[in-house]
């Protein structure tokens, strides 16, 4: 911007302004669409009955996930021109790939005992191990108000949560397993994921404001 002025390309005759918001519009959809048919395709993965004895792995389908990310990647530096020449020290990189992995495998092997919705909702929760994240590694301090904020939104899902199913059904199966171990162990690799997710998103800020990454 200049002078508070939005610069850039117009669309359409429309102002600068109007153009920014309605990129701005477009992105946000495409996130949403986006996310809604990865969520959609990961857990008709994770829940299709695929034979007996036939189980996917959630490594495998981690180790896909990062394969395409990569090549992705590496095609938008060389069409952007940029480096490919590391620019934050290898353990900071190291940390976040390590991190993420076991986040995305959590959230894999989660679908297996609780439903995708169940999943999504409790990844608003993510704000709690943040929270302690951004303490200990950014030594961050929060208001009073914010951890009532945290913990009002983590208990109001759990309430919610626990007035109808939340474990996996096998697609082709109209039996839904109300198991109390299976929600057990479904709720413990969500805390899993959130704790190695909260760990990614705070590494990565601390990364960015102290290296021009």
């Amino acid at each position: 911007e200049s002078g508070g002025v939005p610069t850039g390309p117009q669309w359409f005759g429309m102002s600068r302004e109007t153009t920014r918001k309605v990129k701005g519009g477009i992105c946000a959809m495409g996130i949403f669409s986006t996310l809604l048919v990865y969520g959609f395709v990961q857990e008709s993965i994770m829940t299709q009955d695929w034979g007996p004895n036939v189980k996917i792995s959630s490594l495998f389908l981690v180790m896909c996930n990062r394969i395409t990310s990569l090549s992705i990647a590496v095609l938008a530096i060389l069409i952007r021109g940029e480096t490919l020449k590391p620019v934050a020290p290898f353990q900071s990189y190291l940390l976040i790939a390590f991190s993420n992995m076991m986040a995305t495998t959590c959230q894999y092997e989660a679908l297996r005992y609780v439903s995708f919705p169940t999943q999504t909702l409790g990844k608003t929760a993510k704000m709690i191990p943040v929270m302690i994240w951004g303490t200990f590694i950014n030594k961050k301090s929060y208001k009073v108000k914010d951890y009532l904020v945290a913990f009002s939104v983590t208990v109001g899902t759990t309430c919610f949560l626990l007035l109808g199913p939340v474990t996996a059904s096998k697609k082709g199966s109209t039996e839904v397993s109300n198991d109390s171990t299976t929600t057990i162990i479904g709720m413990l690799i969500m805390v899993m994921y959130l704790g190695f997710d909260g760990f990614t998103s705070t590494w990565q800020e601390r990364l960015f404001k102290s290296i021009d990454v």
